[in-house]
């Protein structure tokens, strides 16, 4: 930005502040534009009313400044990371200019006038001085990503790679440099003359794509429900000049396909297993899929600058998509009453197949066994109807057909039913117990415990 363009916006901001009042008169400085190349100039004018008008002004002069500096991002290296990263060439531009502001602090007041409405300030940086300053932070930036750099090339040589800490390296190696960017980065690196901006990117973007993650299963077998608890390892290896087991690599899960419940976060263990745990299946479908990718959450939360957090949003991490072949729960059932087998088990299946459970006649390829125990107690006679009572009573049992574990149970007892015999009362307890069975306790108890 010229002085000659400068000024002649301050001079027209001035002038609408000292507007407001004719007694306001605007200093004859303030349009001077025979100002000295040495410096860095901003002349400022803030109204009187913020009580807080010289910090104001001080704040004002510091951002002009910081626009003023000019920028100068080697090409080769913005064009490269723009096409690695994304990362335009005005980010980077907008990260020094924020980084100026930060740093400016022998800003300096050189001479100031203010009347009851308005204060003029002009402020002015030593350019050699700045420049001396930028040198010394850029010497210290490389010799601190230097060691930084080095550090993370060790890691990679020993028996696993831990993530975390090998990450933070390079993260940390970029913050130093990535407000330096129009300075020359250049330094000695294994004896080569390198630029070590570029060569920090390089890992990053080679940590990204060497990260593999590898299924146990080429698909899982589920079933609709909930508490399934069901688990499938994912190895994480670093996949370089050999391969390293990952440890500390947080991953998230989601359904990518269908709807469920998963545990969204993980991370690897010191052999590079990560378990993914599906805790229900929602819908029926039967081809749904699991995502499973790289947090780079606490990658981000691994760095302050805009730049640094950019450039790992946009890490090109691998990722997997589970498949999931699902299929209704498959129930044995186990039904008597008073101890003995009866045709009314029917009814209890039917209620099962509403539920969208699958009844079938083998045990072994049951994922749940069904205990249903009816029986009746005898009543009384009741002489003004001339009929007998009865009473049934039931007990129902869950339990997970692989493990035995039971998973819930429930019971009703004094269920009534009338005949005109003993014996055909107390077979008329069951058809009456079955129906409250079905009508309340099955669809609790697979509500509670199968679907979700």
């Amino acid at each position: 930005m010229s002085n000659r363009y400068l000024f002649g916006a301050l001079i027209v901001l001035a002038a609408l502040v000292a507007g407001c009042s004719s007694n306001a008169k605007i200093p004859a400085w303030v349009s001077d534009t025979n100002t000295d190349n040495d410096y860095y100039h901003a002349i400022v004018s803030v109204p009187k009313y913020d009580s807080r008008y010289k910090e104001r002004a001080f704040e004002q002069a510091v951002q002009n400044i910081s626009m003023q500096i000019s920028v100068n991002v080697d090409a080769s290296v913005s064009t490269q990371e723009t096409e690695a990263f994304g990362i335009s060439h005005s980010d980077f531009s907008s990260n020094i200019q924020t980084s100026s502001r930060t740093h400016l602090k022998d800003v300096e007041l050189y001479r100031s006038e203010e009347n009851k409405l308005g204060y003029w300030a002009h402020y002015r940086l030593n350019k050699s001085r700045y420049r001396l300053q930028r040198l010394q932070q850029a010497e210290l930036g490389k010799q601190l990503a230097s060691d930084l750099i080095q550090k993370y090339d060790l890691s990679l040589k020993g028996k696993r790679f831990e993530f975390p800490k090998s990450s933070l390296y390079l993260i940390k190696a970029l913050d130093e440099l990535s407000d330096l960017i129009d300075m020359d980065l250049t330094a000695e690196l294994y004896e080569t003359e390198v630029n070590l901006y570029t060569e920090a990117l390089h890992r990053l973007a080679t940590l990204a794509a060497n990260t593999k993650l590898i299924p146990e299963h080429e698909r899982i077998d589920a079933i609709t429900g909930s508490k399934l608890n069901l688990t499938s390892t994912i190895t994480c290896h670093y996949e370089g000049d050999s391969t390293l087991d990952i440890m500390g690599l947080r991953l998230k899960a989601a359904f990518d396909k269908g709807s469920g419940s998963v545990v969204e976060s993980f991370s690897s263990n010191p052999l590079g297993e990560a378990q993914l745990e599906i805790q229900s299946i929602d819908t029926a479908d039967k081809y749904q899929s699991i995502s499973v990718a790289v947090d780079k959450l606490p990658l981000l939360e691994q760095s302050e600058n805009p730049l640094v957090k950019k450039i790992i949003s946009n890490l090109n991490f691998s990722s997997i998509s589970l498949p999931l072949v699902v299929r209704s729960p498959r129930v044995w059932l186990d039904y008597s009453f008073n101890e003995g087998s009866s045709q009314n088990q029917r009814l209890i299946e039917d209620r099962l197949r509403e539920l969208a459970l699958e009844v079938v006649d083998d045990k072994e390829a049951a994922d749940y066994i069904l205990q249903v125990e009816l029986k009746s107690r005898p009543g009384y006679y009741i002489n003004l109807l001339g009929i007998y009572s009865a009473f049934g009573d039931a007990f129902i049992t869950l339990r997970n057909a692989h493990t035995l574990e039971v998973l819930g149970s429930d019971s009703i007892k004094d269920i009534k039913a009338t005949a005109p015999t003993k014996s055909r009362a107390a077979q008329a307890t069951e058809t009456a117990t079955l129906r409250v069975v079905n009508q309340e306790l099955l669809s609790r108890l697979v509500k509670l415990y199968i679907q979700p």
